[in-house]
């Protein structure tokens, strides 16, 4: 299907695109990345295919937001007090995109550099250099993700501020390549354990001392990096566990606050329809207006993947059998769905408005590949064209008596094929104490 590729230029993307479209299609069925970083042990050109991050056009939001959800005015009130400012409403509900970026590929963070550049077993591996942000190559995620394929897409359809971007391609600088991809083949290392350590220190790479990475501290572990204390009372497994989670809490907020940390992303989960028999909504939405969604989700895979569907969103706390279920399909298979922010009665707009406004924003599609929104754990879908992106919430169909080849923790046995394949996926959810269990299970 793939076929044999070799280094060089062919004047187009298409050995690029199947090439992302299959890693990402091993990641999404696994819990590791080993696929990828393996195959760029073998052949370090793999390493060009990593071109993008959840950093990519960092930098380049503008501070004013179009469209603020929390004010008292309507979308169209809002509209017309920042038309004095010269600002236009259509097209630019979401925040704003400072086209005269050039943060393309990458992250807006150089780092790793040094005498030290492509080489992580001699003794000249500069540390203190690649740590600390201060070096000067510019390079991906160390992953093949959704956010490489909307680069490549972008790129591809000269969307803006990608169009400023030459039609040769051979022209275009990427990436420089990550020092240490092809180190993390088969160490046992999982999908967001390295999504956090990202998210920690984009420059995270092997130890000098060592050679291996410093991932960021356990639950175990306290802020200051000291084991946490055991309690001695009859009820000692409750209060630690509780203890973990809001050292946990704590140990997040320090992170977050040290230089190069990406900001936490914000998401509120909901239960917002249930069906007796048949299964349950959840709505999903960020905190922000993202471009580009890429979630591993807890408690929730399964085997191949689902479209994106245009259907019109369930109602909140709908319940009929033939009004509140996924269309055109069984109700024991899963479906994704999306609702732009300003389509809610709470925008104060009239329905034709409503439509009209949302016809003027970016169009959202799945985020791996054309036909697939989710697949294993992992939940993807890209705005595009970007300069057009506006806010948005994914409502996910969890069924009540899943088909053949969806795993959901609510129902899987310990040590049944259900939790083995919820575990290969990376989907197991985190251990709950039953101050914090709740009848939404995890997604």
């Amino acid at each position: 299907m793939y076929g044999n590729v070799n280094p060089g230029s062919d004047g187009n993307l298409l050995a690029e695109f199947k090439m992302m479209e299959k890693y990402i299609f091993d990641m999404t069925g696994s819990n590791t990345y080993d696929a990828y970083t393996c195959a760029v042990q073998e052949q370090p050109f793999w390493e060009c295919l990593d071109i993008s991050s959840s950093r990519t056009l960092g930098g380049s939001y503008k501070n004013d937001t179009i469209f603020d959800m929390s004010s008292d005015l309507n979308v169209l009130q809002q509209a017309a007090a920042q038309m004095e400012n010269a600002k236009s409403l259509f097209g630019r509900l979401g925040e704003q995109i400072d086209l005269t970026s050039t943060n393309y590929f990458g992250s807006d963070m150089p780092c790793q550099g040094g005498s030290g550049d492509g080489d992580i077993t001699g003794t000249t591996y500069n540390r203190s250099i690649l740590m600390s942000g201060q070096g000067s190559k510019n390079y991906g995620d160390g992953v093949v993700n959704a956010f490489d394929m909307a680069s490549l897409m972008w790129v591809q359809f000269a969307q803006q501020p990608y169009d400023a971007l030459s039609r040769n391609f051979v022209e275009i600088a990427t990436v420089q390549g990550r020092d240490d991809t092809a180190w993390r083949c088969n160490r046992g290392e999982t999908k967001s354990q390295w999504m956090a350590e990202l998210g920690n220190n984009y420059c995270a790479g092997p130890t000098e001392e060592t050679g291996a990475l410093e991932y960021s501290r356990r639950l175990a572990e306290g802020a200051a990096g000291l084991p946490l204390p055991m309690p001695t009372n009859a009820r000692a497994d409750k209060r630690r566990e509780l203890m973990q989670r809001q050292m946990q809490k704590l140990d997040m907020t320090l992170q977050a606050a040290q230089p190069g940390a990406a900001d936490n992303l914000g998401f509120e989960v909901v239960e917002w329809a249930k069906v007796r028999g048949e299964g349950r909504w959840v709505r999903i939405r960020p905190d922000k207006t993202l471009l580009v969604v890429e979630l591993f989700l807890a408690g929730f895979a399964m085997d191949g993947g689902i479209p994106l569907s245009n259907d019109p969103t369930p109602d909140y706390n709908c319940d009929d059998v033939l009004t509140c279920t996924p269309r055109f399909q069984p109700n024991s298979v899963p479906a994704i769905m999306f609702k732009r922010r300003l389509e809610y009665a709470e925008a104060g707009l009239s329905p034709a408005l409503r439509a009209l406004a949302s016809a003027q924003c970016a169009e959202i599609v799945p985020g791996n590949d054309p036909q697939t929104a989710f697949a294993g754990n992992v939940l993807s879908v890209r705005q595009q064209p970007l300069t057009k992106a506006c806010p948005f919430d994914l409502y996910l169909w969890i069924p009540e008596k899943p088909a053949r080849g969806t795993y959901i923790a609510k129902n899987a046995e310990p040590f049944s094929q259900e939790a083995d394949m919820l575990t290969s996926m990376g989907a197991t959810p985190p251990a709950r104490s039953e101050e914090h269990t709740s009848e939404l299970q995890s997604p």
